[in-house]
């Protein structure tokens, strides 16, 4: 049996075990979601401001803007005004389970 294989309940074939492209995570959009996530546990349903996020995550904001603009089309944070000198930026339903998953909260 591989190192990616676990035997099955019924113990009779090895089962894949789900893995990931540790490659293919882009670094930023974990750091941001990171961010959100501890805002969103400091106070839910309170979208933070652009450049408090920026601050947080340590980047200009046309990155982080960039970066934004991936999360919001893979439904993981909702953006607000996006376009506006004041917008803001939270996670969506989806992305509060996927940080709740992959952080085990």
């Amino acid at each position: 049996m591989t190192a990616k294989e676990t035997p099955d309940i019924a113990g009779s074939a090895p089962a894949p075990t789900p893995s990931f492209d540790a490659e293919a995570i882009d670094p930023l959009q974990v750091a941001v979601l990171l961010e959100l996530w501890t805002a969103w546990q400091a106070s839910p349903r309170q979208p933070w401001s652009l450049a408090k996020l920026a601050k947080r995550v340590g980047v200009p904001m046309s990155v982080l803007r960039r970066a934004l603009t991936q999360l919001d089309s893979s439904g993981l944070v909702a953006l607000s005004a996006p376009e506006a000198a004041r917008a803001t930026a939270a996670l969506s339903a989806t992305g509060c389970e996927l940080c709740a998953q992959l952080l085990q909260t």
